[in-house]
């Protein structure tokens, strides 16, 4: 059980654009085996990019999120996982009223796949695909921009592969494509994630990922019309966390930041955010 727990290292840090933290490692779970976690995430910022241009000073936004995650293998070669939680975002000086509700719901399963093709390549490969149920909050509007999400249901699917460089290093990678409904442009995401295990009991990661969206207006443009779900959202974000392991429990620590990578991933629309989580999580 321990050994399966430390592969459970990769969470996604919700932003702004409603990202769902969930442990997506292309890893599956033993049949029959189960984890619950609770995860608690903060985010904040005071610059946002408004278009491609650089990114502007703002009043301070800060969202909270609270997240319920239960994951189980089904098989040996499917694991069936479902996320919720509960979002609240604030402005400083903003007396328009905040944000606050149930946050974008994902039942997702992932399949393993098996080919002589894939096995020389990587250690492990799979394909995910999930559903994404629009959460309670508000949309954001005109003196209210700073909605915890899009507040669209949507579908996605992802390729995930992980190979064992040493014995200690392993790296993970993963492309996917997210359609996204209710006036919401899809998006296309991919990243790269080195992990590395101290013992059986510590381990650290470093992941970056890129989102991008495909189709959408810029904030500012003529037919923006104030609607910010329709903008279209680029980001980069780098995630550094530290987990460790006690027989049946997980703790994880990390920091995450939104920074602009030209030509590979420019910021667009998006908020320069800096993020902290903790996650908690129990197998059986």
């Amino acid at each position: 059980m321990k050994n399966l727990l430390s592969r459970i290292l990769i969470l996604t840090i919700p932003l702004l654009s409603s990202q769902l933290a969930r442990a997506e490692s292309p890893w599956l779970y033993q049949e029959g085996f189960s984890t619950i976690s609770y995860s608690f995430v903060t985010e904040s910022f005071d610059e946002k990019f408004i278009g491609t241009n650089d990114a502007d000073p703002i009043d301070d936004i800060t969202q909270i999120t609270h997240w319920l995650n239960y994951t189980t293998g089904l098989t040996d070669n499917l694991t069936f996982s479902f996320l919720t939680g509960y979002t609240e975002t604030e402005q400083d000086g903003n007396e328009n009223g905040n944000f606050f509700g149930r946050a974008d719901t994902l039942i997702s399963a992932k399949w393993g796949l098996q080919s002589d093709y894939l096995d020389e390549i990587f250690s492990t490969s799979s394909v995910r695909g999930g559903i994404t149920i629009a959460g309670s909050y508000d949309r954001g509007e005109m003196g209210r921009p700073h909605a915890p999400g899009d507040k669209a249901d949507g579908l996605e699917l992802f390729f995930q592969a992980a190979r064992f460089i040493t014995d200690r290093f392993e790296l993970q990678t993963e492309l996917g494509y997210r359609l996204r409904l209710d006036d919401v442009p899809d998006e296309l995401v991919y990243g790269l994630t080195g992990v590395y295990s101290l013992n059986t009991e510590w381990s650290f990661s470093l992941e970056w990922k890129a989102q991008l969206g495909l189709g959408g207006t810029d904030i500012g443009d003529p037919d923006f019309e104030n609607k910010f779900h329709e903008t279209r959202e680029d980001r980069s974000t780098f995630n550094l966390n530290a987990s460790y392991t006690y027989q049946n429990i997980m703790a994880m620590l990390g920091y995450a930041r939104v920074i602009e990578l030209d030509t590979i991933a420019e910021a667009r629309n998006t908020g320069e955010s800096e993020i902290m989580y903790l996650m908690l999580m129990h197998g059986f």
